[in-house]
């Protein structure tokens, strides 16, 4: 397993895999409302976000790759497929740390309420 960096340690209350999953699903679920402060991720970025978040919850791609003109369809089934054979957990600890990152990098504002 890759080791984590300190954002994303920061992220984890506590090492090991029975944490991982919900740890996982909390970040997945948080990116929709993430208010980036600073830009915003540049499309690899994303994709790397979409295929680590697709090998979590699904695992190897299992579809076929989209027609000639679907460009954006393509794009992600490529990323997708780039990272086949990686565990779930991997996936989950690495979508975990890249969010991490991408929130370093481009900000976070701070929640409302």
């Amino acid at each position: 397993m890759p080791a984590l960096s300190a954002a994303a340690a920061a992220v984890l209350p506590a090492p090991g895999p029975p944490a991982r999953p919900q740890q996982f699903n909390a970040a997945y679920d948080s990116v929709r409302s993430w208010t980036r402060t600073n830009g915003d991720p540049n499309n690899d970025e994303k994709l790397a976000m979409y295929s680590l978040g697709k090998q979590a919850k699904v695992g190897d791609c299992n579809t076929d790759r989209p027609g000639m003109f679907d460009f954006a369809g393509k794009a992600k089934w490529d990323a997708w497929d780039a990272i086949k054979g990686k565990s779930k957990d991997d996936a989950m600890t690495e979508y975990i740390a890249e969010l991490a990152r991408q929130k370093t990098v481009y900000g976070e504002a701070p929640a409302s309420g």
